[in-house]
């Protein structure tokens, strides 16, 4: 059995839930509109879903950003992260 590989699974997936979750928490504590607010978390969640399936995840990666776009400067540090779910990041994977 390779303890290694599992191992570094379940990083990557508590690494992945992480990054989800710290979105969440900076919107919650940045948003102050509550119809916003549960918009984009709403958004969050349906990204977080969608991130084994890179087209659906595109496609739900953009609608969030377009929603977020007056919140930029909050999201934006999250880019990084959530970018390597998108197709065109996964092309070498």
């Amino acid at each position: 059995m390779n303890t290694d590989s599992s191992d570094q699974l379940q990083s990557q997936v508590i690494a992945q839930v992480a990054v989800f979750s710290a979105l969440r928490e900076r919107l919650a504590n940045e948003v102050s509109s509550s119809a916003l607010l549960a918009e984009l978390l709403k958004r969050v969640t349906l990204m977080q879903k969608a991130q084994a399936t890179p087209e659906e995840f595109e496609e739900r990666f953009y609608e969030f950003v377009s929603r977020a776009e007056e919140h930029m400067d909050v999201v934006r540090p999250f880019f990084p992260a959530l970018v390597v779910f998108l197709p065109s990041h996964r092309a070498g994977v």
